[in-house]
């Protein structure tokens, strides 16, 4: 099988060798390499792409493998024609350079660039598909395994052409641009490279999400791929739908995008995923909708009566709120009511500064500084009219809205701030912990912990008891005052990041928002018979 470095076909000589275990050692070597041969016994490996001659000796005391190639020469190569390391006949071998040789082992036998030979395993026996895949930045990125050759290289090309990377227009190209316009290639893609390849929708998203993670991308075309054939429409259709809704000013939950979505999630149960891929599914699919302004499963887009029997049972009421404060202490007291008060989350609450409390209170007060405010507040904490306009910028949606604290939160605001032992700033934090830095969420949730445990009420995930919980506090908020607003306004003052599709450029005024805040604050407070 080795051939001399003096001639490609001389005298071939035949070595055998019978194991052990019954097997037969059988090549063809050149005379040439005759004193290589007989210095060793020597095995085959049959496991590797292209023929090595291996065997073991010691050296320096170490047992060493030794491995021998087929070669000849320092650039080139000798390799079997058809690819069969059992054949080891001198008419089946080849004289290749080493380019040529990852060309032929590495890129299969395809002409087109990126396209290599995929042997698939089957019960059948083994049989051949096409992969593509190419390299961009350093980084492999699989495009897939197709029937044919031309399918593998149109999904090449498409890749290249999507993300502007440079394309050889040679002879090679030209002759799949004319296979191309023989045959339709898209009808025979694949649901999934349809929706790669060609949806403009889908490129659309990619671009407005600024999708560049390979995995990530698989993971919206693998859920929107089972969207769509769910739907039985394209993604531009499905969108196009929930558009018209929004024009015609239909109920949320009286659309298409509420019905397709609870239909599929319906389905993904039947089909029996687990909960963890069923839930980011249904992510990306949200997403989809939410990446071109269209509202998902509000969480007060219900019927009122059904939010109001909903609050009777699961959500904290008014109640709940004076038992937790009761046996809060005078640094808790005003993070549950604020929580309470406004529906703001609580790392909104806990990013406060003094001075934003300053700026809530310019429309009671004149006062710019911090200390100085407190000493003009304190003789009005009683007053049930004064309420804090907050500004907040939400750290989960980056939106911009209004909320507001009620009396009593502003009150214990107040109290707190004159019973702290650090030097007030207007920089310094609202809330802070003992080694007065700023409250962490981790010590506010203890305290939490404990409180309800004293109280007896209990906790469990998705539990019917599950209510006394920081978010609980939101939910609270948005159920009591929903029968009394109007739904853009509460959506706003709530920060959430849609309402109906164009929730980031809904105007808030925040004077007649605070007016009807003033009408509806009984139904957040209660009497205090202790301070």
């Amino acid at each position: 099988m080795i051939l001399c470095k003096y001639c490609d076909k001389c005298e071939k000589l035949v070595y055998k060798r019978v194991l052990k275990s019954g097997r037969e050692i059988r090549f063809i070597y050149c005379k040439g390499n005759r004193n290589i041969i007989n210095l060793y016994k020597w095995n085959i490996d049959t496991y590797r792409k292209r023929p090595e001659i291996y065997t073991s000796c010691r050296i320096d005391g170490y047992q060493r493998q030794i491995t021998y190639f087929f070669h000849r020469g320092k650039n080139e190569v000798i390799s079997p024609v058809d690819g069969n390391l059992l054949n080891f006949s001198l008419d089946n071998l080849e004289r290749l350079t080493k380019g040529q040789l990852m060309q032929k082992y590495t890129r299969g036998a395809s002409k087109f660039p990126g396209v290599n030979v995929k042997n698939i395993k089957t019960k059948d026996g083994d049989y051949v598909k096409w992969k593509a895949s190419l390299r961009k930045n350093g980084k492999l990125i699989y495009l897939g395994i197709f029937d044919d050759e031309y399918q593998a290289a149109h999904a090449y090309y498409q890749y290249c052409i999507k993300y502007e990377i440079p394309i050889r227009k040679d002879e090679i190209y030209n002759e799949y641009k004319e296979e191309f316009f023989k045959r339709d290639l898209n009808r025979k893609l694949s649901h999934r490279q349809k929706l790669r390849f060609e949806d403009e929708t889908f490129k659309e998203l990619m671009i407005r999400n600024k999708v560049e993670n390979k995995n990530t991308e698989n993971q919206y075309i693998y859920s929107l791929s089972k969207f769509t054939a769910f739907v039985g429409k394209p993604l531009k259709v499905i969108l196009q739908e929930a558009k018209d809704d929004y024009d015609n000013k239909v109920f949320p939950d009286d659309g298409t995008v509420y019905k397709y979505l609870t239909t599929f999630q319906m389905s993904l149960i039947e089909e029996g995923l687990s909960g963890t891929t069923r839930s980011a599914i249904l992510a990306k699919v949200k997403n989809f909708y939410k990446s071109f302004f269209i509202p998902v499963n509000p969480r007060i887009a219900r019927e009122k009566e059904h939010r109001l029997k909903k609050s009777l049972e699961d959500i904290i009421t008014i109640q709940d709120v004076e038992k937790l404060f009761y046996e809060a202490d005078i640094s808790f007291k005003p993070i549950l009511l604020c929580l309470f008060s406004s529906g703001l989350r609580i790392n909104d609450l806990l990013k406060l500064d003094c001075i934003d409390f300053v700026k809530s209170m310019k429309y009671f007060s004149d006062e710019t500084e911090i200390n100085k405010l407190l000493d003009d507040l304190y003789p009005k904490i009683y007053d049930d009219s004064l309420v804090a306009v907050v500004h907040n910028i939400a750290m989960k949606t980056k939106k911009s809205h209004y909320t507001f604290f009620n009396p009593q939160a502003v009150r214990w605001i107040v109290l707190y701030l004159l019973n702290r032992d650090d030097e007030l700033t207007n920089n310094s934090p609202l809330f802070i912990n003992k080694r007065n830095s700023r409250l962490r969420y981790v010590t506010v949730e203890r305290q939490l912990i404990q409180i309800r445990e004293k109280l007896g009420y209990t906790y469990a995930y998705n539990s019917r008891v599950n209510k006394i919980h920081f978010h609980g506090f939101r939910d609270a908020f948005a159920t009591i005052m929903a029968p009394h607003m109007d739904y853009f306004r509460l959506e706003n003052l709530m920060g959430h990041e849609h309402v109906l599709g164009h929730g980031n450029y809904v105007v808030q005024n925040p004077i007649e928002d605070l007016k009807l805040y003033q009408k509806l604050m009984h139904l957040l407070m209660f009497k205090e018979s202790v301070l």
